[in-house]
């Protein structure tokens, strides 16, 4: 057998000796279509992860250097208000305060520790929840945006 380009030789052969002995991808045979597969696969999976830390690095912007624990920055990627949750997932809210005492206590706060945070629309107070049956299972946490 002549070894080389598979050119005219390869072509006067049986399917399945030409897709074993094919060269330079003149013939795609099934490793060559299964390796190609295996590629897809893993680019896809390598974008999905790079989606996923994009998104898991969302935050609010800290021109103050303010110290904001991630409890608390968890916490405000989940509260209760909607447009604050976008915001944060898009990096368009602003810490305008670190965890502080005072103000007013919504229903499932945990006292009136809480941080301060702009959505870009409203202020908002972001609060931890309390340990109770009807509180601890809600999906968000308290805030207030005034």
């Amino acid at each position: 057998m002549t070894y080389g380009t598979a050119g005219p030789i390869l072509l006067n052969l049986p399917s399945s000796v030409r897709q074993k002995t094919a060269r330079s991808g003149e013939e795609q045979g099934p490793m060559i279509a299964s390796y190609r597969k295996a590629l897809a696969v893993a680019a896809l999976a390598a974008a999905a992860i790079c989606t996923a830390a994009a998104s898991a690095e969302a935050a609010c912007l800290n021109p103050d250097t303010l110290n904001i624990s991630s409890a608390w920055r968890r916490r405000t990627a989940n509260a209760d208000n909607q447009t604050l949750r976008d915001a944060y997932a898009n990096d368009t809210c602003t810490w305008i305060a670190a965890p502080h005492e005072g103000g007013h206590r919504p229903a499932c706060a945990a006292g009136t520790l809480h941080v301060t945070v702009s959505n870009g629309v409203r202020t908002c107070h972001v609060f931890r929840k309390q340990n109770t049956p009807a509180c601890r299972n809600m999906d968000y946490f308290p805030a207030t945006c005034l």
